[in-house]
């Protein structure tokens, strides 16, 4: 729904074992330049419910150029265990020119569990609960406009070396309108942590 980096000032911290926070005001165009007058503000809250499942809630709201704002609002619960992660997470976001508002709420679902020390398979599902009115998906995943869709990754994550992982996966759109094919892309991600 927006990037992911922006350009701003943040403080985050605790408040106790349990509950963390997160504030920050950027100038909403990402690592760009800034290009108006308006700001972005940005708020998350995370509470402990145990020692393996958390619970966190976000909302950004970003004062675009003219009348233009860009709202979202999040709730992620989530569990660390032996073996499994999973999550569970709504977004709900609102995009007003000014003039005409439109709305999109995503419901998703994920999981990740361990097979051995070098391997594990992971799955997600997400629903788009509203039709597309423009074509999204950050570029690297273009999706139609004009329908509501399921978006499915299912992967095999393999750990090759310390650090070094190769994750063979699929990524498949599937649309509510007529008319429109289900998209089936497969892909090969290398990711190293050190």
């Amino acid at each position: 729904m927006a990037s992911t980096r922006d350009f701003g000032i943040g403080v985050k911290g605790n408040l106790s074992d349990q509950l963390d926070y997160h504030l920050m005001v950027g100038n909403g165009n990402a690592t760009a330049a800034e290009n108006n007058k308006g700001k972005k503000y940005m708020a998350s809250v995370g509470y402990g419910l145990t020692d393996g499942i958390s619970i966190r809630g976000n909302f950004d709201f970003d004062d675009q150029k003219g009348e233009a704002t860009f709202t979202t609002a999040q709730v992620h619960l989530s569990s660390k265990g032996d073996g499994l992660r999973w999550g569970l997470h709504f977004l709900a976001n609102t995009t007003d020119d000014g003039n005409n508002s439109e709305s999109t709420n995503v419901a998703s679902v994920y999981g990740v569990k361990s097979l051995s020390e070098t391997s594990s398979v992971l799955a997600r599902v997400d629903l788009v609960l509203d039709e597309l009115q423009v074509a999204g998906g950050g570029g690297y995943l273009p999706m139609a406009a004009g329908s509501k869709l399921n978006f499915i990754l299912l992967g095999y994550d393999w750990t090759a070396s310390d650090g070094l992982h190769l994750i063979p996966n699929v990524e498949i759109v599937m649309y509510d309108a007529d008319g429109l094919d289900t998209d089936l892309v497969p892909r090969i991600t290398a990711a190293f942590q050190w």
